[in-house]
């Protein structure tokens, strides 16, 4: 999609305009034109990956959807910063690994989705009887029966009902509602992630941990509020702020960023989320609504989704279909592996 005329007054925001003007004249671009004294910016081989125009509309796009104006303002000064297509172009790819890493999963579900809902005496608890020992563990195993709990065996989106454990007796269910195979996903992906911090991703101009805190703080800048590195770890990805159930559809859908939630804003009841779709308006054939309300049925022993983390998924989600990053998302997470 085409950028937009620039929104920004020159006189209220310079910064951001003078931002947004260089994504526009970059978009004019059909092809990179490398002089000498560039070739060195390009050290990363964006060239092969991204062409001038989703250069341009990654970053434009991202400037225009950012929730915070103090986010706006960073990533502007980042855009100014560049004094060459090349570090445009590297200053997006950054962007986008960070993003293909936190949340893009295109191969589906991981070992411990593949682990259905058991009716092994460890699984066939009654909704509420959440132990002690299961809160405090962190393991997958232990989250996936916390979160079972809270969503009432049901997708959360979709809200099908999980068939296993209706016929386990752990759930009602109504003949009317739809039902299926139902799986533990997660917002932020733990098996891309898994490795953070390992010297496998040491490759780059960037060496080590430092590369990891720039392309971390580069997809986190999109939201108001940064997200640690603390909480990419894989003890703290296996939570249940982090945890959902879902059908294996909408699981396919959420982990490609086709599906994203965002929180609506003042909201009569809280973990209210708008149901957003890629391409738009298929939510009929994705089979999924239009908005949807959280409900907790653990009665505030497991906490709920973390708001903060579908926020940064939905917009990633826009930011990668508006500007054609998707494009190259898959083709640069094979890269990464």
């Amino acid at each position: 999609m085409e950028l937009s005329p620039n929104p920004y007054n020159n006189l209220l925001h310079p910064c951001i305009c003078n931002a947004y003007n260089s994504c526009l004249e970059l978009e004019r671009c059909d092809s990179w034109t490398v002089y000498e004294e560039d070739a060195d910016d390009f050290q990363i081989s964006p060239v092969t990956k991204l062409s001038p125009k989703v250069v341009a509309r990654c970053l434009g796009q991202t400037l225009l959807n950012m929730p915070s104006e103090n986010g706006r303002n960073s990533l502007a000064n980042d855009i100014n910063s560049c004094n060459s297509p090349g570090k445009l172009a590297s200053l997006t790819l950054l962007v986008i690994e960070g993003m293909v890493r936190l949340f893009y999963n295109p191969k589906g579900l991981g070992q411990v989705e593949l682990q259905k809902h058991s009716p092994r005496p460890s699984l066939t608890f009654q909704a509420g009887r959440i132990t002690k020992k299961a809160m405090k563990d962190p393991e997958a195993r232990n989250v996936k029966t916390l979160v079972q709990a809270r969503d009432n065996y049901r997708c959360i989106i979709s809200k099908d009902v999980d068939t296993q454990t209706t016929i386990a007796g752990l759930t009602s269910w109504d003949d009317e509602e739809p039902s299926s195979e139902t799986y533990l996903s997660h917002i932020l992906d733990p098996f891309n992630i898994k490795s953070i911090g390992d010297s496998e991703y040491s490759d780059g101009p960037i060496k080590g941990n430092e590369k990891i805190k720039e392309w971390a703080s580069a997809a986190a800048t999109i939201v108001k509020a940064e997200i640690a590195l603390v909480e990419l770890h894989r003890a703290h990805i296996h939570r249940a702020e982090n945890s959902f159930i879902s059908s294996i559809t909408v699981h396919a859908h959420f982990d490609s960023l086709r599906v994203a939630l965002s929180p609506v804003p003042n909201a009569e009841l809280p973990h209210t989320y708008r149901v957003h779709t890629y391409p738009p308006n298929r939510h009929r054939s994705y089979r999924v609504p239009t908005e949807i309300v959280l409900v907790d049925h653990s009665g505030g022993q497991v906490p709920m989704p973390n708001p903060r983390y579908f926020e940064l998924h939905s917009i990633c989600a826009k930011f990668m279909h508006l500007s054609g990053a998707s494009k190259v998302a898959e083709k640069l997470l094979r890269n990464l592996e």
